[in-house]
């Protein structure tokens, strides 16, 4: 995900994509950030749960 972020700013820095571009994947990739910590902290939650 942080990877994703550079490549984002980087995209935007250099021209490549428009400011607009640039905040419609820059959202979208925070909703992804949320859904995935969402889901690891499920995860993680059923782990402690399970016996050894």
């Amino acid at each position: 995900l942080e990877r994703l972020r550079f490549e984002l700013r980087l995209a935007h820095d250099l021209g490549i994509l428009s400011h607009g571009q640039y905040h419609h994947a820059a959202g979208m990739l925070a909703e992804v950030g949320r859904l995935l910590g969402a889901w690891i902290k499920r995860d993680n939650e059923g782990r402690v749960d399970q016996p050894n």
